[in-house]
């Protein structure tokens, strides 16, 4: 698993009815995404600006398909 400094604190959301949930960890300019059911695999990071853009879409549901 890549290194990002000072170890993650790692969150599910509070919907999170089994141990298949997504996790999400935050730095100050950068957050970071793994899919709880293999914790040491693949960790998506995206920049701040990029997740909050992803976050207001999915609320607003105007994320395009593609």
């Amino acid at each position: 698993m890549p290194q990002f400094g000072a170890p993650l604190h790692w969150r599910k959301s509070t919907k999170c009815a089994s141990a298949a949930c997504v996790e999400v960890a935050e730095r100050p300019n950068s957050m970071f995404v793994r899919d709880s059911k293999s914790p040491l695999e693949s960790v998506l990071a995206f920049t701040r600006a990029d997740w909050n853009t992803f976050v207001t879409g999915i609320k607003e549901d105007t994320l395009e398909s593609r």
